[in-house]
């Protein structure tokens, strides 16, 4: 079962932030595969916002990192959720540690990154999603395909940068909240491992 934190969201706070809703989902629907200005979240502060828009959950997902939270991590997919490596980092990976992407669901992602982020191996973490990269691919009423370049810095031990472009695919659910429900992590800069790299190669040492 998933967590309640989903219920998290106060009634309240729901009615409140329609009319802001209405106005980031129409902002939203643009041309296809054209950059944008990103609608900003409906609120600020240090607690997840309701996932009203899809730059809500890019919103949440920055601050659940960057605040090393895994509670307010797992809130951002759905049940089914799928993640898919770069087939350059999954045929890397796997030459030392077979299967580490195998059957890549919602457990796998949030576990995986509740290691990572835990505050014993992880001093510091910082992500950013560029949203002058922003490249909207596909959408309909309750669809978002969205594609950002991102940077993610880790340091336990060492300090450690990521790099790359992320291909996320919304879903917005009979709750009237949006989430991830697929991933897709590519590549941008051969010197630099990707997000997807840290994850895969964080699940075979797990």
């Amino acid at each position: 079962m998933r967590r309640s934190g989903r219920n998290i969201y106060s009634r309240a706070a729901r009615t409140a932030l329609v009319a802001a809703a209405c106005a980031g989902l129409a902002a939203a629907c643009s041309s296809c595969f054209q950059t944008r200005d990103a609608v900003p979240p409906t609120t600020v502060g240090n607690a997840p916002v309701p996932p009203l828009t899809v730059y809500d959950v890019i919103y949440n997902m920055e601050l659940a990192v960057n605040n090393q939270n895994p509670v307010f991590y797992e809130e951002l997919f759905t049940e089914g959720f799928v993640f898919k490596p770069d087939p350059a980092d999954s045929a890397e990976v796997e030459k030392n540690f077979p299967g580490a992407y195998a059957n890549w669901d919602y457990g796998v992602e949030t576990a995986v990154m509740e290691y990572i982020l835990d505050p014993v191996r992880c001093r510091y973490a910082n992500l950013k999603l560029f949203e002058e990269t922003e490249v909207i691919v596909d959408f309909t009423d309750t669809t978002y395909v969205l594609q950002r370049d991102y940077s993610l810095v880790i340091i336990s031990e060492a300090s450690v940068g990521y790099s790359g472009t992320t291909r996320f695919f919304f879903r917005k659910l009979a709750d009237g909240y949006w989430y991830i429900e697929r991933w897709v992590d590519y590549v941008k800069d051969a010197q630099t491992a990707t997000w997807g790299r840290l994850k895969g190669e964080t699940r075979a040492r797990m």
